[in-house]
């Protein structure tokens, strides 16, 4: 059995103890329980008490005493694990992080900025700018609050959007985004929002999402003509975020709806001639025809699995 480390203050402590229950609290000097006094006789041959002391201990405990200040004491005790008692970890400051059960510091899972999202996307993930007509205004942000930001003025059958190659098919794209009018426009007849998937050659694109403003929809693009738009009131107030899973697959586009993100209905299937072909490109993008305006796309979740 290993002793525990004990200080020669201590030793004197139990010293003055142990005398003060033998002599029964009288005696002179200066101490109110007389111990001070049985002491001070003590003196000259104090370190010779002392040692005897400590050899006693050593004796019982088969240990080494020592004696260790409160920095030598803290840093020989363990971290705590999950089955012991010990020190908490260095914290490395901030307001952000909190102690996990594992013993490791980190932000709580859906608390990073102010947004509640999962997995925001970023600039860097849509390298390539994708356009139809002459957008203007055209930007995209990153945004510690509130995720990935594109904003563009369009006109007349315009298409602004920023896209990344896409993996083998088949795939699926998980996404969250909500677009509004930042004129006012927000009932803009045939403009759409979303989910891109395109064909950069032949510019054939599927734009999935929010059409009108307060509907789920989709248009089918060929270069700058439009084709029909297929959409569906489901209420949506776009200011409050759309969750839209799509799945591709050689010949079809299973699109799919939720208000949580993690059960999904199926809403739609795109094939045939609303099937984008050979498609090499997905991303995001707003799309107006017939319609000006300042519009906005902000996307707080962008999966592709």
């Amino acid at each position: 059995m290993t002793a525990k480390p004990i200080t020669r203050q201590e030793i004197k402590r139990l010293i003055r103890q142990r005398l003060s229950l033998a002599g029964g609290g009288g005696g002179g000097g200066g101490g109110g329980d007389g111990t001070d006094g049985v002491l001070a006789t003590l003196t000259v041959n104090g370190d010779v008490v002392l040692e005897a002391f400590e050899g006693f201990l050593r004796a019982q405990s088969g240990g080494q005493l020592e004696s260790l200040s409160i920095a030598q004491v803290t840093a020989a005790l363990d971290i705590f694990t999950s089955t012991l008692r010990g020190l908490v970890p260095a914290s490395g400051g901030g307001t952000t992080n909190f102690l996990r059960a594992d013993g490791s510091w980190a932000i709580p899972p859906g608390t990073a900025g102010s947004a509640w999202y999962f997995d925001p996307p970023l600039a860097s993930d849509f390298p390539t700018n994708v356009t139809a007509g002459t957008p203007t205004n055209t930007s995209i942000t990153d945004d510690v609050d509130v995720g990935l930001i594109i904003g563009t003025s369009l006109s007349s059958e315009h298409m602004f959007g920023y896209v990344t190659t896409p993996p083998s098919l088949p795939h699926t794209i998980t996404t969250r985004f909500s677009a509004v009018g930042a004129t006012g426009n927000t009932n803009a007849a045939n403009m759409v929002s979303g989910i891109i998937i395109r064909n950069n050659s032949s510019q054939l694109r599927q734009v999935i999402g929010i059409l009108n403003f307060n509907q789920m929809g989709f248009r089918r693009v060929t270069g700058t003509t439009f084709g029909a738009a297929g959409g569906v009131d489901i209420g949506i107030d776009p200011r409050h975020g759309l969750w839209l899973q799509v799945e591709n697959t050689t010949t079809d586009h299973f699109v799919r709806i939720s208000d949580s993100g993690k059960s999904f209905i199926p809403w739609v299937t795109l094939n045939g001639a609303n099937y984008v072909t050979s498609f090499d490109q997905i991303g995001l993008a707003i799309a107006a025809a017939g319609n000006n305006g300042t519009y906005r796309l902000t996307c707080d979740h962008w999966e592709v699995t």
